[in-house]
């Protein structure tokens, strides 16, 4: 596999991810329908954006830390992608690339969902102020984002967890182990 320097940026790993496995991903679509059913009826409940405001301060605690989690995983899984692993990769057809532009793809989705909620606190009730449907459809957006990211974060989770089964699947057992001390 030939990567070009554009291959590492956002917009790189996004365009070889594809935009159907993206948009297409139950991360995705689960993002929107709670985003959008969720923002719908919280803004039917709470009227004023000063509990959204609220709302979205929980947002960025949690996106923030999530964001420093995902850094040190990519750490991680990058530092611990030794050479059986890398071996076992190129018997399947695969390229580290492949692996670690998730992260990048998750970390921009974090940055984009950090963006959209400091906006939005930034400016809601000056917002609501002048158009209350725009103050909603930014809380929406930023809450969108947000579980996106979330779910992202999970399905990183489910790469790691592959990561590590195939790597450690080829580990001798603690049986064999102490069978070939005792012998």
């Amino acid at each position: 596999m030939e990567l070009r320097p554009s291959d590492f940026t956002v917009s790189g790993a996004i365009r070889s991810l594809g935009a159907s496995k993206i948009f297409g991903s139950a991360d995705f679509i689960g993002a929107a329908i709670i985003a959008t059913g969720g923002t719908y009826v919280y803004v039917r409940y709470v009227p004023r954006p000063i509990g959204r405001v609220s709302i979205a301060a929980d947002f960025l605690t949690i996106a923030g830390a999530l964001f420093g989690v995902i850094i040190a995983g990519f750490a991680i899984v990058a530092a611990l992608a030794g050479d059986q692993y890398a071996r076992s990769m190129q018997r399947k057809g695969l390229h580290p690339y492949n692996v670690l532009r998730h992260f990048l793809v998750e970390g921009a989705l974090l940055v984009a969902a950090l963006i959209l909620t400091i906006t939005y606190r930034a400016g809601a009730i000056e917002i609501y102020h002048s158009s209350r449907i725009a103050e909603e459809l930014l809380f929406g957006a930023a809450a969108f984002f947000f579980f996106w990211s979330l779910f992202g974060a999970v399905e990183l989770m489910r790469l790691i967890l592959s990561i590590a089964v195939s790597t450690l699947g080829s580990v001798p057992k603690d049986s064999d182990s102490s069978e070939k001390r005792a012998s």
